[in-house]
């Protein structure tokens, strides 16, 4: 049970890190867009 909760929290992890990286790509895709 508790090596679930770790493979859980790490999964959340991952994700969270997956969701910041591709709101950093987007954001930095729209400032390239708006100085165009």
């Amino acid at each position: 049970e508790k090596e679930r909760d770790n493979w859980e929290a790490s999964i959340l992890a991952l994700k969270a890190k997956l969701e910041e990286s591709e709101n950093g790509c987007l954001r930095s895709e729209i400032e390239s867009a708006k100085t165009r």
